[in-house]
């Protein structure tokens, strides 16, 4: 199970008790889907830097809980169509967050020391492969005119 935040912005019309029910119903939510709480931080009631749905003013709380990877998405999907909530997202907790080896590492694992050069020179015989042979040469054109030809082609 990964650690979430969600921060959850309540409209300011409401008193404190109907915005304590909002984020009673975004607990829910978590609960409804797997998720574990682990806690609560409740701002109060804060002044916004910018209006929101015509409200100057709205309650901010912050839920930091456990849950699956496939919840945020859920949890949010329901959060969208909420009354009386004015803006919410839902964030990893990075500090928390068990990330796996790079898939680069993950490939090269099982490979030996020997199956690495044979890989680079693979690019080697490709590009040998391009350039014209000795009898070759007197039939095309030198290699800055062609360069020239397929751009203008290429308009």
């Amino acid at each position: 199970m990964n650690k979430y935040e969600l921060a959850l912005a309540v409209s300011g019309k409401l008193d404190s008790e109907a915005a304590n029910a909002v984020v009673d119903k975004a607990k829910a939510l978590i609960e409804r889907f797997g998720g574990k709480i682990n806690s609560v931080d409740a701002w109060g009631k804060k002044t916004f830097a910018y209006e929101v749905h015509k409200q100057r003013d709205g309650y901010y709380n912050f839920v930091k809980f456990e849950a699956e990877p496939t919840a945020p998405e859920e949890i949010e999907k329901r959060m969208r169509i909420m009354d009386n909530v004015l803006r919410y997202l839902i964030v990893s907790d990075e500090d928390e967050v068990q990330v796996g080896a790079p898939k680069e590492e993950q490939r090269y694992e099982g490979e030996t020391a020997t199956a690495a050069p044979a890989a680079s020179e693979a690019p080697e015989q490709a590009e040998s492969a391009d350039e014209p042979e000795a009898g070759d040469t007197a039939e095309e054109a030198p290699a800055g005119e062609t360069e020239v030809a397929s751009e203008s082609e290429a308009e």
